[in-house]
């Protein structure tokens, strides 16, 4: 029978779990692959692309923040815009629309993400808001910086953990 605590059981020979535990040992492995979407070899930014779109289509929820921080930090977007703007054939294109897929799932899936103080990261952004504002500490506090009430986190579900991120960095 296979153990899911086993190193070499079957059931942790596989998945985004394992990749994950890889890509943390070789830290310069997802900073490389994103480089190499900047390659003159057109068979290189494909594959690179293809590896890419795996990685973000079987991301598993444990690791989904965390990762998808990370392409953000090496300006992923970035690198394929630019890779778009290239002459390429069809089989990059394919590649190229998948990307596009991903991050608006990616991006739905941010706006699906309900904001919660219980959340450190939340409670952290809500807090540099404020601090960014550089107001006095008084009533109203929320409403002095745009918001219809003092409650930031109910006006913010509409637009979940999207929304939160776009307003701060805007802030």
């Amino acid at each position: 029978t296979a153990d899911k605590n086993s190193t070499t059981s079957p059931i942790r020979s596989y998945g985004f779990d394992v990749l994950h535990d890889a890509i943390v040992n070789k830290q310069n492995f997802l900073p490389t692959l994103v480089q190499r979407l900047a390659s003159a070899d057109y068979v290189l930014c494909s594959n690179s692309l293809c590896l890419i779109n795996a990685l973000m289509r079987h991301i598993t929820d444990q690791y989904w923040e965390s990762f998808m921080d990370l392409l953000d930090k090496l300006n992923v977007r970035k690198a394929v815009a630019l890779l778009m703007n290239g002459v390429h054939g069809d089989e990059l294109s394919k590649h190229l629309l998948e990307f596009q897929s991903l991050f608006v799932r990616q991006a739905y899936r941010r706006k699906r993400t309900q904001v919660s103080l219980h959340i450190p990261l939340h409670k952290t952004m809500l807090e540099e808001m404020w601090t960014s504002a550089n107001l006095p500490e008084e009533d109203g506090k929320w409403r002095k910086i745009g918001f219809s009430t003092e409650a930031p986190k109910w006006e913010i579900q509409r637009v979940g953990y999207l929304g939160l991120e776009n307003m701060h960095y805007f802030m």
